[in-house]
């Protein structure tokens, strides 16, 4: 049995996306939605920038969680012990 003592990159980069995304979200709740778009002098780019903002609070937890589901299921093919027991225990 392998015991892994610390968490691997994927896991990281996947936990900090969405910790990222989840502060983003709150930092843009906080300062309001109404003042980030009169802070812009251009009324025409006020759509760019509610875009950017969409992105960023919905993008990076997204990516996260979808890198945090394919280490899932990259650990899972890649353990020898999980396929004995699927092939060799009875349910």
């Amino acid at each position: 049995m392998r015991a892994k003592t610390h968490a691997s990159g994927w896991t990281i980069l996947g936990i900090s996306l969405i910790g990222a995304g989840i502060f983003i979200y709150f930092a843009f709740f906080v300062f309001g939605m109404a003042s980030a778009i009169l802070s812009i002098p251009d009324a025409g780019s006020g759509g760019v920038a509610m875009f950017a903002l969409f992105a960023l609070t919905v993008g990076l937890p997204l990516t996260g969680l979808a890198i945090l589901v394919l280490k899932v299921v990259v650990d899972r093919l890649k353990n020898s012990e999980d396929n004995y027991y699927s092939k060799n225990v009875e349910r």
